[in-house]
């Protein structure tokens, strides 16, 4: 990490060198040196200086080649570079900044304008570091918020469409058109006046008859002629439903509550709150199934897979079988 108080000097003059140590050791900064370029390429990986101060003319490699290999090093190159130089020529001094220098000092020095560029210079990279820093944490958190969006977007779309799955059902179920029980006949009427007479009660109800011979009919009678009559009346034939999902069908699930339950279900019992549930084929249904459909018979409550809380629920309903 880089120390924002360390700055690096490089001069192959060993009094020039000295004199500058001497300064900013002085002034509070830690000082590096090194006397040529391949040894301040190296310690400006290793030492991490906030700034470097380096002398133009050496041997073997000057300063401007020594500072092109700084900034092509991706360690060294957001590291800003003064350069040291006697030259007062306009075309030297541009040469510097094309090799990514930002500023210059020029020999013989004035102590006071050392510190004073040092630390401005040791400011501004200071304030760069802390506007990148800054720039990464709103990146990170508009990224999050980003995600988070997204997140919600995809539930509010997973939400949607469950809710016009649910709201087809419904449509299906309550909105479709009413079929009466058609006939005059000795056992049609008598038919009627057993459902006007059990329609006046809130009792469970068992329809038998064989396959065809219109149970649903009588369901759909029974929940017309209740006072349940403006509540949904939901039908479930299970004989259509697999063992493994039947309970989720009946009684919802939670979210995670089985493998594949990506989102949380809502059960015919609640979906039937306050009306008539029509269980066709009611005999197909699971022994164990059976057991906790008496339960809610009983006790006017539910749980849903994968929940331990219960959930009470006003449901009359209405069975059908062919046994």
């Amino acid at each position: 990490m880089t120390d924002s108080t360390t700055v690096l000097v490089v001069d192959d003059d060993v009094a020039s060198l000295s004199a500058l140590f001497e300064c900013l050791r002085r002034a509070g900064y830690r000082v590096l040196v090194a006397q040529d370029g391949a040894s301040a390429l190296e310690r400006a990986e290793n030492g991490k200086p906030a700034l470097v101060l380096l002398d133009v003319m050496m041997p073997d490699m000057d300063g401007f080649a020594t500072c092109r290999r700084l900034k092509r090093n991706p360690a060294t190159a957001d590291i800003p570079v003064l350069f040291l130089t006697a030259l007062t020529d306009t075309a030297e001094k541009l040469k510097g900044f094309e090799a990514g220098a930002v500023d210059y000092l020029t020999k013989p020095f004035q102590w006071e304008e050392v510190l004073a560029r040092v630390r401005t210079h040791l400011r501004l990279r200071a304030a760069e570091r802390e506007l990148v820093a800054a720039n990464r944490t709103l990146e990170a958190r508009v990224a999050e918020r980003t995600a988070e969006l997204q997140r919600s977007l995809e539930e509010l779309e997973r939400l949607r469409q469950r809710l016009q799955a649910e709201n087809a059902y419904l449509q299906q179920e309550l909105g479709a058109e009413q079929r009466g029980i058609v006939g005059s006949s000795p056992a049609i009427e008598s038919l009627r006046e057993q459902i006007a007479r059990v329609a006046r009660s809130d009792t469970t109800v068992l329809v038998h008859g064989e396959t065809g011979t219109g149970k649903e009919l009588v369901a759909q009678a029974l929940h017309d002629a209740s006072a349940r009559r403006d509540g949904p009346l939901v039908k479930l034939n299970c004989a259509a439903i697999s063992a493994g999902l039947v309970e989720s069908e009946l009684f919802g699930h939670v979210k995670g509550a089985f493998t594949g339950a990506t989102d949380k279900n809502v059960g015919r019992f609640q979906l039937a709150d306050g009306g008539t549930l029509f269980l066709d084929e009611i005999g197909e249904l699971p022994l164990e199934t059976q057991v906790k459909l008496l339960r809610v018979l009983q006790e006017r409550e539910f749980e849903p897979v994968g929940s331990a809380k219960p959930q009470r629920v006003d449901v009359r309903v209405i069975a059908a079988t062919n046994r």
